[in-house]
């Protein structure tokens, strides 16, 4: 049976902070490699007998990079359509907070094929995630409940349930996450 853990955090990483798939690795025979997610799991699953495991485990992979493809390429017309100048205008502190999160992130990384850490650097992903969501999330939070407060909520839920039926959820009270407010993310 495959490492899934970490390969899982290895595929959930790619959209924070991506390791350095572009450079070259290490891989097992010595050699520079490109592709280091693909070693990686090539290497968390090359004893497993399961090969729908490992077509799922890939699936994951391809699912998740092609969301960090996705990712760059709103980064290139967001740049784009704002320009340099707006970019330089960013917080200073709100850069350095990513730009140290970055260098954590990869400090984790070993160019050897299944030398990564990928455990610990799963923590502190979720550590930043956390961290992160503590500047975006209370005024998210805020905004959302400032809207919900003009809609019929009852009307609302009652039309969203006949959609998605597993709202019926906030009824019955089987929720555990955020405490069960309706205007959080």
């Amino acid at each position: 049976m495959p490492d899934t853990q970490k390969t899982l955090a290895a595929m959930a990483l790619a959209l924070n902070n991506p390791p350095c798939e572009q450079h070259p690795t290490v891989g097992v025979t010595g050699d520079e490699e490109a592709g280091f997610l693909i070693l990686e799991l090539d290497q968390a699953t090359s004893e497993s007998a399961d090969e729908g495991l490992k077509q799922g485990m890939f699936m994951l992979l391809a699912l998740t990079l092609d969301l960090w493809r996705r990712n760059e390429y709103a980064f290139a017309a967001l740049n784009a359509a704002l320009g340099p100048a707006d970019f330089d205008a960013v917080d200073p502190a709100y850069a350095a907070r990513i730009s140290l999160h970055n260098q954590g992130l990869h400090s984790y990384e070993n160019p050897k094929v299944g030398q990564t850490d990928w455990r610990s650097r799963a923590v502190m992903a979720d550590e930043i995630v956390h961290r992160m969501l503590h500047f975006t999330e209370a005024p998210h939070r805020r905004y959302l409940q400032a809207a919900t407060a003009k809609a019929n909520l009852l009307t609302v839920l009652a039309e969203e349930c006949g959609h998605l039926s597993e709202l019926t959820r906030i009824v019955s009270g089987d929720m555990h996450a955020h405490g069960g407010d309706a205007s959080q993310s």
